[in-house]
């Protein structure tokens, strides 16, 4: 178990993306953790997981799930939602708008990021499903659960390729802070920072976290000079707990990214076409795929920028009512918002083949906003002299989503838009599930469950 000790620390680690990829894919994954004892002798960690909204064990959960907590983050190097998908099999996280934009994947289920449909697959925070679609970068997290299969009688939304649970850690009676370091290949710089303060001993409990990432591009634009794939992330996040009573608990977070950076772009070949649009349909096409080659995936060639802009907010809050030993009621409140410019270089041509941009106005592609509140009301207890484990659930959530896409083509002067693409979609959802496990015996149980959407 990862043991943090009182008063300040300093960690500071270097490490390079080559190492770090290796590290990832060698990395055995385990219902279990080894854990180093004082006298160097290996022992078996017990991991708990939540994933039937009850603590239990990872080896008595009968679903496909896989736990990493902060030592194996760690140790793996599980930086990024692109890194957790070399640590969990089944899970595939692949970019959609370039590297600031993902989509995740489990046992091939998924949605398009923008795409205004229901994803498969579901990230939560705090119990608290995701709508913002920015990658992320991990820090100061308790652990990460991926639960594969249907989900939809123990969670708010309903999914049918899974959900991804990221807890982050809790404020502890413990007054402590850290800073860590990294630095890597790609110019890469990475500050992880946080603070925990107990304002009032096991009552106000409050803790602090950030973090910044920036990292150079590694495709080429050998038409402006520009490198492409470049990150700057900044993240911070504030947690209070706050508990009146010995019954009663309740957590509030907020959570705010800043993402900043370019795209890796659709299409990276050199053109092949110094006429312009009139060659597009002829006989030199057939050179393209060869010309592809031999340039290579990481150069293209593209007369525009390929800015990404994007800020989320992620508000929880969670109150937790113990009514005696075996029921509790519990509230989830979320609210998230996200918004995002997105500039896409297109078919690598060096004069303006496609822009999603009005040259006029200046406004940038692919302006996507969203926003969406929830809540989640669950009664859940154990009976029948706790042999049946039993849950009960109500989820409301509206959401709000506008795209906006101006596109020109063709163009070698600026003039408005050709098109314009403009999405508004509204979503409200209301859902009532309940879900339970009768105990025949110590070792076999039978779990049923319904929902209604």
């Amino acid at each position: 178990m990862f043991e943090k000790t009182k008063g300040s620390r300093w960690q500071a680690a270097r490490y390079f993306g080559v190492s770090q990829l290796a590290l990832a894919i060698a990395a055995p994954t385990s219902g279990v953790v080894l854990a180093q004892e004082t006298d160097s002798s290996a022992v078996i960690e017990e991991v708990t997981v939540t994933a039937r909204r009850r603590d239990e064990s990872l080896a008595d959960v009968p679903i496909a799930v896989s736990a990493i907590n902060t030592d194996d983050l760690s140790s793996r190097q599980v930086k990024t939602d692109a890194d957790l998908q070399y640590a969990v099999p089944g899970l595939t996280i692949r970019q959609t708008q370039g590297n600031n934009s993902l989509t995740y994947s489990i046992r091939g289920q998924s949605a398009d990021t923008f795409s205004g449909s229901p994803s498969a697959v579901v990230a939560y925070l705090n119990d608290v499903p995701l709508t913002v679609s920015g990658a992320s970068t991990f820090y100061d997290l308790e652990s990460i659960q991926v639960l594969k299969g249907p989900q939809g009688t123990l969670f708010g939304r309903n999914t049918t390729g899974g959900a991804v649970l990221y807890t982050p850690a809790k404020p502890t009676n413990e007054t402590e802070g850290s800073v860590t370091v990294s630095a890597g290949n790609l110019g890469m710089r990475e500050v992880e920072a946080m603070i925990n303060l107990p304002l009032v001993e096991d009552k106000v409990l409050f803790r602090a976290a950030f973090n910044t990432l920036d990292k150079d591009g590694y495709i080429d634009n050998i038409l402006t000079g520009d490198e492409y794939g470049e990150i700057n992330r900044d993240s911070g996040r504030v947690t209070l707990t706050v508990r009146p009573s010995y019954d009663l608990e309740n957590i509030t977070m907020y959570s705010y990214s800043r993402l900043e950076g370019t795209n890796t772009g659709a299409s990276y070949a050199y053109s092949v076409y110094p006429d312009g649009a009139a060659a597009f349909l002829f006989p030199e096409a057939v050179d393209y795929p060869a010309v592809q080659e031999e340039l290579g995936p990481y150069k293209t060639q593209h007369p525009y920028d390929a800015d990404h802009i994007g800020d989320d907010q992620i508000f929880t809050n969670t109150t937790t009512y113990d009514i005696n030993d075996s029921l509790t009621l519990k509230n989830i409140f979320g609210y998230t918002s996200g918004n995002t410019d997105s500039e896409q270089p297109a078919f690598g041509a060096p004069y303006p083949t496609f822009v999603t941009r009005n040259l006029q106005t200046g406004k940038a592609g692919n302006e996507f906003d969203l926003e969406s509140y929830s809540n989640e009301l669950q009664l859940y207890g154990a009976a029948l002299n706790r042999r049946l484990d039993y849950i009960v659930g109500l989820y409301l959530q509206r959401a709000e989503t506008e795209t906006l896409w101006p596109q020109s083509y063709f163009i070698g002067t600026a003039a408005e838009a050709f098109a314009t693409n403009h999405f508004l979609i509204d979503t409200d959802t209301a859902a009532v599930y309940t879900q339970g496990t009768y105990s025949l015996t110590e070792k076999v149980g039978v779990t049923a469950g319904v929902r209604y959407t």
